[in-house]
């Protein structure tokens, strides 16, 4: 049980760790510190919409997937075409111009000013995140649960 345990906790660290994950973790730390703007309940509202949205996304995504009709190969290949748009932003700089202008006009229906900084805006934060992360931390999350289920490390 012991080892168990301890595999469980490594586990986490790998996932911390792990190339998806780390670009997250700065927006959940800045997203929960910030002095006295921030308040307490805010840390505590990101902790809730995370746990909800990661909850509800890795229990019920395969059974969304499957009720939309949408065929598998669709959304991988729908994946490909935007990691490889990103790509080619990056070796065109005319491309990269184009992306920013797109980015930039969505940005302007972001809200503007007078920013909420208490428990509602805390779980809309969490919400969207723990939607990031389901994707990166379901394998490692699978063979954990998996030497859970069967008692082996």
């Amino acid at each position: 049980m012991i080892l168990l345990i301890i595999f469980s906790f490594l586990a986490g660290i790998v996932t911390i760790l792990s190339p998806c994950i780390l670009p997250i973790l700065p927006i959940i730390l800045s997203s929960s510190f910030g002095g006295k703007e921030i308040g307490k309940s805010r840390p505590i509202g990101v902790v809730v919409g995370f746990v909800l949205s990661f909850t509800f996304f890795t229990l019920f995504l395969s059974s969304i997937v499957r009720i939309s009709g949408i065929p598998a190969d669709t959304l991988r290949f729908f994946s490909v075409i935007v990691i490889a748009g990103f790509g080619v932003s990056f070796l065109i700089p005319q491309f990269q111009l184009l992306v920013e202008k797109l980015f930039s006009k969505l940005a302007s229906f972001a809200p503007q000013g007078n920013t909420k900084t208490g428990f509602g805006s805390g779980v809309l934060i969490g919400l969207s995140l723990g939607l990031l992360w389901t994707p990166c931390v379901g394998p490692i999350l699978a063979s954990v649960i998996s030497l859970a289920i069967t008692g082996a490390v």
